[in-house]
């Protein structure tokens, strides 16, 4: 997956790869001590996140799974907002 560069965090910290891999470590989803409590369900999939530079970032998979690009985004919305935050303004993935 390849970041749009330029992108800022509200504390005006730049996006990186590097945030990207942190968001789905597994120590914040699908650990033992993980604070999401239904994130193996959601991600369990997730065989590794890697960053490959600045803005691209490598999402490996158990199994093949096509539509892990649309599903994907509104469970980290769920699993980081209420609900209610999360539409009509969802995360958007383009291929």
């Amino acid at each position: 997956m390849t970041l749009r560069d330029g992108v800022k965090f509200h504390n005006g910290e730049t996006l990186t790869a590097d945030y990207v891999v942190f968001t789905f470590s597994p120590e914040r989803l699908t650990g033992e001590t993980a604070p999401l409590p239904y994130g193996r369900s959601y991600f369990g999939g997730l065989e590794s996140v890697t960053a490959i530079d600045a803005l691209t970032v490598r999402f490996v998979t158990k199994n093949a799974d096509p539509p892990v690009r649309w599903s994907w985004p509104t469970r980290m919305c769920w699993s980081t907002t209420p609900p209610i935050q999360c539409w009509p303004t969802s995360v958007s993935v383009r291929p």
